[in-house]
């Protein structure tokens, strides 16, 4: 019992102190929930938290232009658990991946904010992601 604890103790320690700019949200399954760069949402009875890293891609077409593609915007996000840390990529355009299966969570991107207007320089910390997770097993 003190070793599940001091393990949970430690887990815990080890997300926040990671990077002393995140900030932690509960993670509830089966629930949109918006995560704002550098966030972290956590799930303590299952041990699992996700951020979102960054947006290492932005490609979508801008609101005020015309444009042949929709285009895509591809978001890195950092899944941990006690036994792993996994980066993976999540896009905003169905024609890639848009969500990814880790330990049994299948993770979705359902939107990425703000969307793109002309001229004008979105930073990483002005962006949201609502993601979804879900418990497969």
């Amino acid at each position: 019992m003190i070793k599940l604890i001091l393990i949970e103790v430690l887990f815990l320690f080890m997300i926040i102190s990671c990077k002393n700019d995140y900030t932690a949200s509960p993670l509830v399954f089966d629930k949109p929930v918006e995560l704002k760069y550098g966030e972290i949402i956590l799930n303590s009875d299952y041990k699992i938290s996700i951020v979102l890293d960054s947006v290492i891609n932005e490609s979508r077409c801008p609101l005020d232009a015309e444009c042949i593609w929709a285009g895509n915007a591809a978001v890195r996000f950092i899944y941990s658990s006690p036994e792993k840390k996994v980066q993976f990529v999540l896009n905003t355009i169905s024609s890639f991946r848009t969500d990814s299966l880790i330990d049994g969570y299948r993770i979705k991107l359902n939107s990425l904010t703000p969307y793109p207007k002309l001229g004008i320089h979105i930073k990483q910390t002005d962006y949201k992601a609502e993601i979804e997770v879900k418990k497969i097993n």
